[in-house]
């Protein structure tokens, strides 16, 4: 999932191997953008804990997430130079987090791509999909809490 969201979005990939939280918080703050560790249960991504350049914190968790396959061949050296955003509002709070995330990260200026992230809902789920040229790269899924009467 990170290599994912690293070729999809113009966020920089960083592998924490030796470098403690301050160290990574300290390089985010330097580039002044937001910090977003991907964090798991049971083995399994379950979402972002996203930490803004103000000093705000917010988890954002999700109930499922799909990558697809071989997308390094498709970006391999070109970069997302400009993110579009669907018309349509998220419903969950998470979801709604996970967008303005997104739409948040700055653009390579030199990128030749343009990100689309579009937001869905199908049955219980709302569905936030990250797609590079048409190509469908990430999605993230939400359940959406209905009131049952």
């Amino acid at each position: 999932m990170l290599n994912a969201l690293a070729l999809a979005t113009p966020a920089d990939k960083i592998i924490r191997g030796k470098k403690n939280f301050e160290e990574l918080l300290r390089y985010s703050s330097e580039k002044g953008a937001a910090l977003a560790l991907v964090y798991e249960k049971f083995g399994n991504p379950a979402g972002l804990k996203v930490f803004e350049p103000s000093g705000q914190k917010y988890l954002c968790p999700f109930s499922g997430v799909n990558v697809v396959r071989g997308l390094r061949s498709l970006l391999q050296k070109a970069k997302v130079g400009r993110v579009v955003v669907s018309n349509k509002q998220p419903v969950t709070e998470d979801a709604r987090s996970l967008r303005n995330f997104f739409v948040s990260l700055p653009t390579e200026q030199s990128g030749q791509l343009v990100a689309h992230i579009d937001t869905q809902q199908k049955e219980d789920r709302e569905i936030i999909s990250l797609s590079v040229e048409g190509v469908e790269c990430v999605s993230f899924y939400f359940r959406v809490k209905t009131v049952k009467r």
